[in-house]
């Protein structure tokens, strides 16, 4: 499967850099890394990189299957005429999809390297293996998935957080276990409530503040009590738990009670029309 030179037809690679399933901290590296290895396959098989996707964007939600989706209408466009990857589990976690691109790429006349090594598009063992990288890929990322929603949801019954922000004036000392109020915040929000309650509007006194208006209500009606709740949700593990948490308070119930009371009268005087209070 080792690749020879083509002097017949100049190679114009789509190169496709992506991480699986190592720890965050580690997936910036290992792009750097892919990044590096593909332009030293494509030099020696004197090529050109038409176009890099997927890549630095990988925590973002959908970014991945949106990279391959670029490049795979960008191949039915014929902008390149071979597609690149480090490893053979790079290409794909999703068999699916794996078999709609490889035939996209059949299609086209596309040629798909691993690295230094063509992979036939037309060679059914070939194509049995790219097809079992794409399992055993998706196996290893849904079931690392899985494992870390539950041993979260597992912490957050233990009082820790683990739902990314910590709610608005808390602080949380991961030595020590325990919960603590940022003083500086705390006093920011019993300065809005005052005022609030007093008549002034809650976007004016967010805008002061430069905070979010929807934000800053959110937080005085439902972050300020002694409960926090923590969800973890995916709909394809069936996996849908709310745990609440014990935190510090900001307002006691009385004071919080008043801020809806006046929400309340707000939406009721405006007659439901969005007005910012």
């Amino acid at each position: 499967m080792i690749a020879t030179k083509n002097k017949s037809k100049k190679l114009k690679f789509a190169a496709l850099r992506r991480v699986s399933t190592v720890p965050q901290k580690e997936k910036g590296e290992s792009l750097r890394t892919q990044k590096t290895q593909i332009k030293e396959a494509v030099k020696h098989l004197d090529g050109t990189i038409i176009e890099w996707y997927g890549g630095q964007e990988h925590a973002v939600a959908g970014f991945e299957k949106t990279e391959i989706d670029r490049l795979l209408k960008d191949a039915q466009k014929k902008k390149f005429n071979v597609c690149i990857v480090t490893h053979a589990d790079r290409w794909s976690r999703d068999n699916e999809k794996s078999k709609q691109g490889l035939k996209i790429f059949r299609t086209q006349g596309i040629r798909f390297f691993v690295g230094l090594s063509e992979f036939s598009l037309f060679d059914p063992t070939q194509l049995f293996y790219l097809g079992m990288s794409a399992e055993i890929g998706g196996f290893q990322a849904l079931d690392k998935k899985q494992r870390s929603l539950i041993n979260r949801a597992h912490r957050a019954k233990r009082g820790i957080p683990t739902c990314g922000k910590l709610p608005y004036g808390r602080t949380f000392d991961r030595k020590t276990g325990q919960w603590g109020i940022d003083k500086k915040k705390k006093a920011i929000i019993e300065d809005v409530t005052k005022r609030y309650l007093k008549g002034e509007k809650l976007s004016a006194l967010a805008e002061e503040y430069g905070m979010n208006h929807a934000n800053l209500h959110k937080i005085l009606t439902k972050r300020s009590g002694e409960e926090w709740e923590q969800s973890f949700n995916s709909d394809e593990l069936n996996i849908h738990e709310i745990v609440p948490t014990r935190i510090p308070r900001l307002l006691s119930e009385k004071t919080i009670k008043a801020i809806k009371e006046r929400s309340a009268a707000n939406k009721t005087y405006t007659h439901g029309h969005a007005k910012k209070v």
